[in-house]
């Protein structure tokens, strides 16, 4: 049946990531990150023939952040947190069709959670992609077998509880 061909090849990469923790009072925790990358596949051969490309869901440009805020209550520890992250669009292949691509998005997440004094409990009610963000973590391009690209689709909003003990 079809099978995809794995191979591996010349790549030149360049980057660099910083990130920030700050804890400017008590209980307040941010955490910043940014990553700016430059990652080339070398000479590749594909629409426009041999090229250097882009790698694979190898971002320009990410960006994370983080906030969170941590107080007694229920003889315990209460915390509220959100979070999100931004990746900037990338090919989902290497020879960087556009049919294989996908554009930027920015994912937020959101928590409230209790931890027992003794840190064995743990209840926590979160939403995660709060935005309703849809993208695509991954692609596949199947047109020389099925004549379409097929994309995987991030999860969409949700919601849950967790409910942890820990011995």
């Amino acid at each position: 049946g079809p099978s995809l061909i794995v191979f591996n090849t010349d790549a030149e990469i360049l980057g660099s990531e910083i990130e920030v923790v700050l804890n400017p009072a008590d209980g307040w925790e941010f955490l910043l990150g940014l990553s700016l990358l430059d990652a080339e596949i070398q000479d590749l051969d594909g629409a426009g023939g041999v090229l250097n490309r882009q790698m694979p869901n190898a971002p320009d440009l990410s960006f994370n952040a983080l906030g969170r805020y941590e107080w007694a209550a229920f003889g315990g520890r209460m915390s509220a947190q959100v979070d999100m992250n931004y990746v900037d669009d990338r090919p989902l292949n290497a020879v960087n069709d556009p049919a294989i691509r996908d554009e930027s998005y920015t994912v937020a997440n959101a928590n409230v959670q209790w931890l027992s004094a003794n840190d064995h409990w743990m209840l926590k009610l979160w939403v995660k992609n709060f935005t309703d963000e849809v993208y695509f973590p991954t692609a596949f391009d199947i047109t020389g077998i099925t004549g379409v690209t097929q994309h995987s689709v991030a999860s969409p909003r949700w919601f849950g509880g967790t409910v942890g003990y820990s011995w």
